[in-house]
């Protein structure tokens, strides 16, 4: 349920719901499952292990050292918190599971991904709304940006399921056997074997023994057999000897066996295409191929209507990357550019394209583009201000906007004022993680990458096999070591292909968006990161608990460990309930305020507040409702609230617009300032700011404020700038006509109309008469 619907869930109940909603089911079936993963490694599983790999010392390390870092600096509980909770849950549950199982979760994983294509198609043609009302496209998400980096995780999924054709021969080819190897095969070691030696073996002379070289003798490995070695040297017509009856698990083929192609025992690869000619296995195959290639088409028609260039750029590296792989194009072009000249031929045409491309995708949306180049410069002045440990966990929306009014206060010319605005994310992922968790963080997520993607896959028994993967026909192949799929361990290798695609897609989607605010994506990533933590983890050592206790002892402690996990569930349940209500509250009262009822609003408001009072948007609709219902005092407090957790232009406009009814004009001003600051590109800010001015006699600044709106930029035409400019005017005329009191000849208004029309032409030009 959570790779296959969890992506679906959109909740119109609730505010912002095609986010919230998503949240809310994913902690439900998080809590769910915590209670399984505890009550199975405490009370039903007789034999605990505890596997503990690299990676996952790092993964640990680097979210203990996020959540410290976050209570030394009193960070509060959001949403992107608790699914930080919810998503180690869900790591630690795909860490129990066997690793030839986790395929399925990946065809879960494209499945919910085809439903998400299907959906996009279908608002496109028009049978859906969508989310947004700017964008026909969004999915079951709220813009067509996280909509689009969603598909491209799952693209590389669908993509390595297709080329992997043989990737799910382990997983059908061990059912039947795990059956028989959990049979207490200690009861057939009490039979008298010898029974067996007064049989006529010869009668089996005559069978084709070659039938049974497919079967799996892993099924038959606990089993003790009574033959010897010369007895082994001819299956067809040996009788087990008492020696050999002695030792049934040790008995061994001999030399002369392992020689005779015809009796020898068949190699792992061998299983592994006879595996693949099994009609079961073959439908199988062919379902998830289909599967597979259905969600690939379906993606690729609905990603271009998406117009998200880190989308684009997360499906092409990744897909370059698998099929890199999976037609060694590494070890072909390191054989054909074997000479200087060819190599820089080849880096020529590379860096030619790699600018081409670059150069097209910025003039494609070059406002995006700078809008982006200015996040990141105002964000590296707030990692030089806290270069080790950053801001804490979630904390970059706390603090980007005071720093961005910083920027534009010290630079008010800058041209890049145009492409200002109210700002959440980084859209640079490592940027924000040195934003948030400092240097310190940011080279723990570098040490999890490096883990990931360079150390090599090798194992005790890949060893024996890389000569017969790595040669052909007595000729040595350059091909590097993790490009070599290992025949014993095939399957997890294929995995760790996938698994290191997902991870690329992401992480080439996250250096010009924002993946880790979008819960879909996160479930993908942490399901690569199992499974890669799965496979490097094998040789770590095991940690086995011997019960100590009596049994009545450990009956009483497995009821209490029940019940309390039980206890837990329902405590946790009931909390996120709670918290549901309050988003659901926050819902009514926007949807009141927006229909102009102020005052009905905040009866929802205030029912919601307590669980919400440290999300900053939240408090900004509050805060923003207490003012407009002339509950001044209060809106103050509460906007003052929002700043600390949200500030934006929205919070100090409606601050300024409290404290200019108080009658605190000062505050009025500085909060107008501020506002103007974060986004100079704004005109609302500066307009209340010449109100002020006009309503308050300081009319010489309410002028000069006004030619400055009217010199200024417009960024969009609308019907309010239009109603700005024309008040702006007025407050100019008005401040003209104030001053030809004193100046009876009009010299003083002659010169200042010179000067209004040189430096603020009007923006429509009049209409000619008929």
């Amino acid at each position: 349920m959570v790779f296959l619907f969890v992506p679906s869930v959109n909740m119109d109940s609730l505010m912002n719901g095609t986010q919230s909603g998503k949240t809310f089911l994913f902690l439900y079936l998080m809590m769910a499952l915590g209670a399984v993963i505890f009550l199975q490694a405490f009370v039903f599983n007789k034999t605990k292990y505890i596997r503990i790999g690299v990676l996952d010392l790092f993964l640990t390390i680097w979210c203990l050292y996020s959540i410290l870092n976050g209570i030394l600096k009193h960070v509060p509980l959001s949403s992107r918190l608790f699914e930080f909770f919810g998503l180690i849950i869900l790591y630690l549950a795909l860490r129990q599971i066997n690793m030839k199982y986790l395929i399925w979760l990946f065809v879960a994983v494209i499945l919910g991904g085809a439903i998400q294509a299907v959906y996009g198609n279908l608002q496109l043609w028009g049978y859906y709304p969508s989310h947004h009302g700017l964008f026909k496209m969004t999915g079951s998400f709220f813009n067509p940006g996280p909509y689009a980096g969603y598909l491209a995780a799952v693209f590389p999924i669908a993509l390595g399921l297709y080329l992997s054709k043989s990737l799910n021969v382990g997983v059908f080819e061990r059912l039947n056997v795990q059956v028989f190897e959990r049979l207490n095969v200690q009861v057939f070691e009490r039979l008298n074997v010898r029974m067996f030696e007064r049989l006529n073996v010869r009668m089996f002379e005559r069978l084709n023994v070659r039938m049974f070289e497919r079967l799996n003798v892993r099924v038959f490995g606990r089993f003790k057999r009574e033959a010897s070695n010369s007895a082994a040297s001819n299956p067809q017509t040996a009788q087990p000897s008492n020696s050999a009856a002695s030792n049934p698990q040790t008995a061994k083929p001999s030399n002369s066996e392992a020689s005779n192609p015809q009796t020898a025992k068949p190699s792992n690869s061998e299983a592994s295409n006879n595996a693949a000619s099994n009609p079961q296995t073959h439908l199988w195959q062919s379902i998830i191929r289909l599967i597979a290639i259905a969600t690939i088409i379906s993606i690729l028609l609905v990603l271009p209507a998406s117009r998200s260039r880190a989308a684009w750029l997360a499906v092409a590296v990744s897909s370059f990357y698998l099929i890199a792989i999976r037609y060694r194009l590494y070890s072909r072009a390191k054989t054909y550019f074997d000479t200087r000249t060819k190599k820089i031929f080849l880096l020529t045409i590379s860096v030619v394209l790699l600018t081409v491309v670059g150069a097209g995708l910025y003039l494609m949306k070059r406002g995006s583009a700078d809008g982006r180049m200015l996040i990141w410069k105002v964000s590296m002045n707030m990692i030089m201000e806290r270069p080790v440990f950053g801001y804490g966990f979630d904390q970059f929306k706390a603090h980007y906007m005071d720093g961005q009014a910083a920027y534009f206060e010290q630079n008010p010319d800058s041209e890049e004022t145009m492409v200002a605005g109210d700002n959440n994310y980084a859209f640079n992922e490592p940027i924000q993680s040195m934003v948030e968790d400092g240097l310190i963080g940011m080279l723990l997520l570098g040490a999890i990458i490096w883990l990931v993607f360079l150390v090599k896959y090798k194992t005790e028994q890949s060893k024996n096999v890389e000569q017969e993967w790595t040669t052909h026909n007595n000729t040595r192949l350059p091909i590097q070591p993790d490009q070599i799929p290992i025949d014993e361990t095939e399957q997890n290798w294929r995995l760790l292909v996938i698994s290191r695609a997902v991870i690329l897609s992401v992480l080439a989607f996250g250096l010009f968006s924002y993946p880790s605010q979008i819960l879909p994506i996160k479930i993908c990533l942490v399901l690569a990161l199992a499974i890669a933590a799965g496979i490097f983890g094998r040789k770590v050592n095991t940690v086995r608990f011997h019960p100590i206790l009596s049994k009545t002892a450990r009956f009483t402690i497995k009821f209490i460990l029940t019940v309390l996990s039980i206890g837990l569930l329902w405590v946790a349940t009931e909390r996120i309930q709670y918290i549901q209500t309050a988003w659901s509250d926050w819902k009514n009262a926007f949807d009141l305020y927006n229909m102009g009822l102020y005052k009905d609003c905040l009866d929802d408001y205030k029912k919601a507040y307590p669980v919400l009072k440290t999300n900053g948007d939240f408090l900004t609709n509050y805060g923003k409702a207490l003012s407009m219902a002339e509950k001044h005092p209060e809106a103050v407090i509460v906007l003052h609230q929002a700043a600390k957790h949200y500030p934006n232009t929205v919070v100090y406009t409606a601050l300024g617009d409290s404290y200019k009814k108080l009658g605190q004009t000062a505050q009025a001003e500085q909060a107008y300032l501020h506002a103007w600051h974060m986004d100079p590109s704004r005109f609302y800010p500066k307009y209340l700011l010449a109100k002020l001015y006009d309503e308050t006699g300081q009319h010489e600044k309410a002028a000069a404020t006004a030619k400055e709106l009217l010199a200024k930029e417009v960024k969009i035409e609308s019907s309010a700038i239009k109603e700005i400019q024309e008040e702006m005017r007025k407050i100019i005329d008005k401040q003209e006509n104030s001053q030809n009191m004193f100046n009876p000849k009009g010299k003083g208004r002659k010169h200042n109309q010179q000067v209004a029309t040189a430096s603020c032409p009007a923006p429509f030009p009049k209409k000619k008469a008929r």
